[in-house]
């Protein structure tokens, strides 16, 4: 008998182990179910990247238009302040009218036994109180006669009011007819019952007087009378004060600061009505500085020297004036200009 040969059933074996390996149904659901899961996730990360970055990008723009917008707010600001302390130096500026009597062919007076006429040795002076005044930041010099004309005493008001003027000083020299011995230095501004205030603004004095009002409690007629007293007591109470107590120092200031200055007679200060005071409509003053008539002070006049330390004195009279009184010449300024 022969011998029989083992069958190994290799072929069986490995179609059920092929089969084992080979992924079912449920298992390829679930390969595909991963695989979506696996996109699904690599997309939301990428979206979500997406996201940071235009969130990020959206952010710098934003915080870059909100910085300039800040710096934008921050420039106005500060040129708001630089315009308001600007506006604020320019109030503070003090306009100063300085006035050289004489001129053109009204030449005044001729020096004692000299060739100096009044009118040069006016505008001599007011020209080396301008060059004292010019280096002053809160001092505008207004020259009313700047070199050797004839101007009228309403052109130089008017010049002055036009150039706003806060002070008016007039640079004058005293004479004596038909004799020669008084002498020194003074100088004049006007008291409140002196100044004809109607000249100052006639356009409402002619107003008011043609008003006609009636007395509630009598029921008669108030008529231009009655109302021009009422106007004369109103500025009795508010203009005439101020305007004598600045004029008045401002003389005072003057005239003291001068005499320090120089070796002249002090004739101290005068209340006296002048046209150029009664008419300007700031508070102004006089100065005559000394007797040209007078033998010592003509000499003392005609010297370069002597002028600037006259000048020099009415320089730091002002000077002085202004800056105790800065803030009632604004409102003087305000109020009445």
């Amino acid at each position: 008998m022969g011998k029989k040969v083992k069958r190994t059933h290799r072929g069986s074996s490995n179609r059920r182990i092929s089969s084992h390996n080979k992924p079912s149904q449920r298992q390829k659901r679930g390969n595909r179910s991963g695989k979506k899961k696996i996109i699904k996730s690599r997309l939301f990360l990428m979206l979500f990247i997406v996201f940071i970055f235009f969130f990020a990008v959206g952010r710098l723009v934003w915080t870059g238009h909100k910085n300039a917008q800040a710096k934008k707010a921050l420039e106005e600001a500060q040129n708001q302040k630089s315009i308001e302390v600007m506006e604020e130096k320019k109030r503070n500026v003090i306009n100063v009218a300085i006035d050289a009597a004489k001129g053109g062919i009204n030449e005044g007076m001729t020096a004692y036994r000299g060739s100096h006429k009044e009118k040069d040795i006016n505008l001599e002076i007011a020209k080396f109180i301008k060059d004292n005044l010019s280096g002053q930041e809160d001092i505008n010099v207004i020259m009313v006669r700047a070199y050797d004309e004839d101007k009228k005493l309403a052109d130089r008001v008017a010049y002055a009011k036009k150039n706003q003027a806060d002070l008016y000083i007039s640079v004058r020299l005293s004479a004596q007819s038909g004799r020669n011995d008084a002498s020194g230095i003074d100088t004049y501004y006007i008291s409140p019952e002196n100044i004809d205030y109607s000249s100052l603004d006639k356009s409402k004095e002619e107003s008011a007087s043609k008003d006609i009002k009636t007395n509630s409690s009598s029921n008669e007629l108030v008529g231009k009378d009655d109302i021009n007293e009422k106007s004369k007591s109103e500025k009795e109470k508010t203009i005439k004060p101020e305007r004598d107590n600045l004029s008045k120092l401002l003389a005072e200031n003057i005239q003291n600061t001068t005499i320090s200055y120089i070796e002249m007679r002090d004739r101290g200060i005068l209340d006296k009505k002048f046209d150029i005071l009664n008419y300007t409509q700031m508070p102004a003053v006089i100065v005559q500085c000394g007797f040209i008539s007078n033998k010592d002070d003509a000499e003392k006049l005609e010297n370069e020297k002597y002028q600037q330390d006259i000048a020099q004195g009415i320089s730091e009279g002002i000077l002085k004036f202004v800056d105790e009184n800065r803030k009632a010449i604004i409102k003087d300024r305000i109020n009445y200009r």
